[in-house]
């Protein structure tokens, strides 16, 4: 392996690392934003979605395969 590739490949990590910590820092202006506590979400969507999938895995789990020819 040549000295250059290596360091490169030594190099490149540190470089992305603080490319990308630079643009964490250029973007913390006042902190995060202060969260809703007002607005409680309704369960009936997770609900919903519970139900859905429990039908889906049911139904998967209970469909009938057919293995051989004598299954027929």
């Amino acid at each position: 392996m040549k000295m250059s590739s290596r360091i490169a490949t030594g190099l490149l990590p540190a470089l992305v690392s603080l490319a990308i910590s630079s643009i964490a820092l250029a973007q913390g202006g006042g902190g995060p934003r202060q969260p809703k506590v007002d607005a409680v979400p309704s369960p009936v969507v997770g609900y919903a979605i519970m139900l859905i999938l429990a039908i889906a895995i049911l139904s998967i789990s209970l469909y009938p395969s057919k293995r051989a020819h004598t299954d027929l």
